[in-house]
């Protein structure tokens, strides 16, 4: 590996935007919106033609999905967050919203015939925000309708700051046993900026309740970049939870987009930093990781060995969609609530982003999602192609060439010229039979990615 000096100055190099290949193609490319005079209809032609079940499977028999549930309620913004939510501390939206997804499912129940599950994600939002009767409401209206499968798992994200064990007990009852805690930061000074204050004592006790359950598997998602944060505050919260039984960290860069900077500047001081001190920050959250027993598989997520879950991964084993890493997925992925976006192999799309839209295209005349793309062969290679390379670190020469047929002269000329560059700074290694991503590598996987992405290479 390189010294810190020399890694800073080649992520310099190698910085620009790009995204996570959680999918592909990414949203601004996809090609249906529902604007017509018969969007509904439109939209239930274009599901019903398109949503390719398995080859010779008749809808009698049951399709295996995964189901991501958005729940996007929070009792107060935080500044840094760009997810989708509705800030509120009336609990009383939470049935109508329940019922509206369980509506939403029954619809889709209806066209893809009997379904069994092979996992359940609930991003927000808070999804803790649900009080435990409403959660219990919610998982019974699901699953006395859906079978799950010998292996199903279920990941929630989880707010350290509202949990109690009644809704912790709920969770385990349906085998929903693996959280992800929104920790960000644990300096009280940095938090408090950013409209969330919290402290170490909170997620503490959250880590308790939730380690009262068998077989648990806890995840803690951080935040670089935030105002106020130093190199020696991040060290700290990283040496703080490395003593806490964490299987997995997720390091992320703080997102900037433009309809987040009013309300940031209006709670607190919000200066974004310089790509070389977002880069030094990394470096040291990065390090400190690692010394206690983390690895990096890119994109910011690290691994502890102690968990079967964790092995899967770090061996190259495990699969990746919209909602992360998991240990096993299958090709289709299911998004109910507002703004949830599904992947099946053929079709992606979303649903409407404004809440009270999103119950009018459940429930109401308009009945069709915001936005669609139905992907091509093209497409859809090259999102196997990015899940391996990201999952399994490698590229067979059969593969690579399979790609590099698909590019036009320019594209391929660009191709050429970032893997090589990729080659001689060791972040790619020859093996006998194609490449491989080395431990310098796993820093570089977007830059990876975006060396054989037609559309970024079209682009440039």
């Amino acid at each position: 590996m390189l010294d810190e000096k020399t890694l800073k100055k080649l992520l310099l190099n190698f910085h620009g935007p790009g995204g996570r290949y959680a999918y592909f193609p990414f949203r601004h490319d996809w090609s249906i919106t529902f604007d017509g005079s018969n969007p509904r209809d439109s939209w239930s032609t274009l599901f019903s033609e398109n949503m390719r079940l398995p080859d010779g499977q008749s809808t009698s028999s049951p399709l295996t999905i995964d189901l991501y549930l958005h729940l996007p309620f929070c009792e107060q913004l935080c500044t840094f967050c760009g997810c989708n939510i509705a800030v509120t501390k009336d609990h009383q939206v939470e049935r109508p919203y329940i019922e509206t997804i369980l509506r939403e499912l029954d619809y889709y129940r209806e066209r893809l015939g009997p379904l069994t599950v092979n996992s359940i994600y609930f991003g927000g939002g808070t999804p803790n925000f649900l009080s435990p009767e409403n959660l219990q409401f919610l998982l019974q209206g699901i699953f006395s309708k859906i079978a799950t499968s010998e292996t199903f798992f279920g990941t929630i994200e989880i707010d350290p700051r509202h949990l109690n064990p009644e809704f912790v007990a709920v969770l385990a009852q349906y085998k929903i046993k693996r959280f992800i805690l929104g920790v960000q930061d644990l300096d009280p000074q940095t938090m408090a900026n950013v409209n969330r204050p919290q402290n170490l004592s909170v997620l503490e006790k959250s880590i308790e309740t939730i380690a009262r359950i068998e077989n648990y598997f806890l995840s803690a998602d951080l935040i670089y970049g935030l105002p106020l944060q130093t190199q020696d505050r991040v060290m700290h919260t990283i040496t703080e939870l490395s003593r806490l039984p964490l299987h997995a960290v997720s390091l992320y860069p703080l997102a900037q987009a433009f309809w987040q900077k009013q309300h940031q500047v209006a709670f607190g001081q919000f200066s974004t930093y310089s790509p070389e001190t977002m880069v030094q920050l990394f470096l040291r959250g990065d390090s400190v990781l690692k010394e206690h027993d983390f690895q990096s598989v890119g994109f910011g997520h690290y691994f502890r060995t102690a968990h079967a879950d964790s092995k899967i991964i770090l061996e190259g084993r495990g699969a990746r969609n919209v909602s992360g890493l998991s240990p096993r997925l299958t090709p289709y992925l299911l998004g109910l609530g507002v703004g949830a976006i599904s992947t099946f192999p053929n079709l992606y799309w979303q649903n409407q982003r404004v809440l009270e839209q999103y119950k009018r295209q459940i429930g109401g005349t308009d009945g069709h999602p915001e936005r669609a793309h139905l992907r091509t062969d093209v497409q859809r290679f090259f999102g196997t192609f990015f899940e391996k390379l990201i999952c399994q670190k490698v590229a067979s020469n059969a593969l690579i060439d399979e790609a590099e047929s698909k590019y036009t002269l320019p594209e391929k000329n660009l191709h050429l010229e970032l893997l090589a560059q990729l080659h001689v700074h060791q972040i790619l290694t020859p093996t006998e039979d194609g490449i491989q991503v080395s431990e310098l590598g796993t820093y570089f996987m977007k830059s990876i990615c975006q060396a054989f992405d037609p559309y970024f290479l079209g682009r440039k």
